[in-house]
């Protein structure tokens, strides 16, 4: 029998208002004969619709979480990650330990990554534990800061990066993305219909 794309039902497990019901019809129309292709696109249709009706029913809720998720970012970003990728300029112009600069043991792209991966992870963990239950608000706060790093930022601050383009290119796309959502369905993943549904 063919199997429908694991990814595309994980999501709608987890995006669709009635996950384990819709994955199953959707089963049913691709091993009839219905391409993956057809199965992604009604997997994106639903999720998105979902997400507006959702967005729709809870507004102050969503903003309020979307809202207190950026606020963490930015003051985080402000005063916490930039002293920590710049820890040895930092004590270098304090004169507490100038050794650090002088012999150039700054943070390295791995670490900086890493830094902004644990950063947005827990912007989404705090979106998802604010939105009570809502899976769609960490999925319209991950989209929503995506779109808005891209359109303030754009891609040319990173063509300087010692980091081959093609692997910055992948990097810049999913270092926030990804996080966002995996942290913030972490939040959710005891309270979230799916997961009750999943672990049921």
């Amino acid at each position: 029998m063919r199997q429908p794309p694991k990814l595309a039902t994980v999501l709608l497990r987890w995006f669709g208002p009635d996950g384990p019901a819709l994955a199953g019809d959707l089963a049913e129309r691709h091993q009839s004969g219905e391409s993956r292709w057809w199965y992604w696109r009604q997997v994106i249709g639903i999720i998105a619709a979902a997400t507006a009706t959702e967005v729709q029913r809870h507004p102050i809720i969503t903003m309020r979480a979307i809202a207190l998720g950026f606020a963490f970012t930015w003051v985080m970003w402000r005063y916490v990650m930039w002293a920590v990728m710049n820890y040895d300029e930092l004590l270098f112009a304090t004169g507490l330990v100038p050794w650090f600069y002088t012999h150039g043991y700054g943070l390295s792209h791995p670490a900086i990554w890493a830094a902004t991966a644990v950063l947005y992870g827990l912007s989404g963990w705090i979106v998802g534990r604010v939105s009570r239950e809502s899976a769609a608000t960490v999925l319209v706060y991950a989209a929503v800061g995506e779109f808005l790093f891209f359109v303030e930022f754009g891609m040319w601050r990173f063509i300087s990066d010692s980091v081959p383009y093609p692997l910055l290119l992948i990097l810049t796309a999913a270092i926030r993305p990804l996080p966002t959502l995996f942290g913030g369905l972490w939040a959710v993943s005891r309270r979230h219909p799916a997961a009750r549904r999943l672990h049921a």
